[in-house]
C-alpha cells in the first residue's frame, strides 16, 4: 500500500471514515455522504472531497476488506468441523495466500524495502516453490497410492492360484 493518507476523510476519525466507506460502498450519493458526516459534526466537507477519497482511500480500504473476508474464508476452512480435505488443499491455500501476498508488494517502494531486507522477499517467493513443489509431490503420492490400490486385486489373485 502506499504513505499514509493526509486528504480530509483521511483524518475523521476511524468510525466516521468507515461509515463514509460503508456509504460509498453501497453507491450513497454524495450529498446524502455530506450531509452524514455535516451531522456527525465533520463540517466543510464538499464533493471534490469525497470523490478523492472514493479515487484513493476508499479502493484502499475496499482492498483491505477483501483481503479480510479472504482470510476469515481461509480461516473456517482451515478450523472448520471439517477441516480441509486434503494436504493439497492445504498447499493450495497457503500458495494461494501466499502468491497474494507477493502480488500485493508494492513495486513503487520494492527497492527501498530489498535495500532494508533483502531476504524477506526471497524467503516469501522460495516459500511459494516449495509449496508447488510439495503439493506435486502430494499429487503423484496420491496418483501412486491409486496405482497401487488397481494392482493389490490383481496381485492378491496371483497369489491364490499359487497356493491353490
Amino acid at each position: 500500500m502506499s504513505t499514509a493518507r493526509k486528504g480530509k476523510v483521511a483524518r475523521l476519525p476511524t468510525q466516521i471514515r468507515d461509515q463514509v466507506n460503508l456509504r460509498l460502498r453501497d453507491n450513497v450519493a454524495y450529498p446524502k455522504i455530506i450531509e452524514f458526516l455535516d451531522d456527525n459534526g465533520c463540517r466543510g466537507f464538499n464533493e471534490m472531497n469525497i470523490s478523492n477519497w472514493r479515487n484513493g482511500g476508499y479502493k484502499e480500504w475496499e482492498t483491505k476488506q477483501l483481503w479480510i473476508e479472504k482470510m476469515r474464508n481461509a480461516h473456517k476452512i482451515l478450523t472448520g468441523n471439517k477441516g480441509p480435505k486434503s494436504e493439497e488443499e492445504n498447499f493450495s491455500l497457503a500458495a494461494s495466500l501466499l502468491f497474494h501476498l507477493l502480488t500485493e508488494v508494492n513495486v513503487a517502494h520494492l527497492g527501498d524495502n530489498l535495500g532494508s531486507k533483502p531476504d524477506t522477499y526471497l524467503k516469501a517467493v522460495n516459500c511459494l516453490a516449495r509449496l508447488s513443489e510439495a503439493a506435486l509431490d502430494a499429487q503423484k503420492l496420491r496418483h501412486l497410492i491409486a496405482q497401487q490400490k488397481t494392482l493389490m486385486p490383481f496381485l492378491l489373485g496371483l497369489n491364490r492360484s499359487k497356493s491353490d
